[in-house]
């Protein structure tokens, strides 16, 4: 047999079996796809107080988060407060470092968002004045409309009671 062919052989036959180097497709070793969805990053509006007389009066302000905003999102960076340029702005609130950890759940079905808590009550006392109270629920009402709530019942460590006693206010029906 000539060289030529031989060689051929041996090209074709190593070709058929395969290289170590190239590990079949398997369970150890999907196939990596092109559809699959990547984490985006989306915005959230956060309302915070626009520092005039007018105590209900908050300005909508964007923040960047991974993946699709939620509800539970939205309350977390509102929780969290101004960020020094939004406070240079002269915005502000309630919320803060005293206030970016307690937030227990958060979510909204048919229109009604339930958010509940950890006690607030020690951390910002001042809110139950009538000013206080009024610039505190725009706050939160206004980051629950973004994600369609037309209602929203806020709870501190599941109470609606201890939450709207609070801020001196009747607890409203579920």
């Amino acid at each position: 047999m000539p060289l030529k062919s031989l060689i051929c052989i041996l090209v074709l036959v190593a070709a058929a079996c395969g290289s170590p180097a190239d590990p079949e497709p398997g369970p150890s070793n999907p196939e990596p796809t092109a559809s699959e969805p990547q984490p985006q990053e989306e915005t959230v509006q956060v309302f915070l107080s626009a520092g005039n007389s007018d105590c209900a009066d908050v300005v909508a302000v964007e923040r960047i988060v991974g993946g699709r905003p939620t509800i539970a999102t939205g309350f977390e960076q509102l929780l969290a407060g101004p960020t020094e340029a939004e406070r240079q702005r002269g915005l502000g609130g309630w919320f803060g470092e005293s206030t970016k950890d307690m937030l227990i759940s958060a979510e909204q079905q048919d229109g009604i968002a339930r958010v509940d808590f950890k006690d607030l009550r020690e951390v910002i006392p001042n809110a139950s004045t009538s000013c206080g109270s009024a610039g505190l629920l725009a706050q939160l009402d206004s980051t629950a409309k973004q994600f369609g709530a037309t209602s929203t019942l806020y709870s501190i460590n599941g109470d609606l009671d201890a939450f709207y006693n609070w801020l001196q206010r009747s607890t409203p029906e579920p």
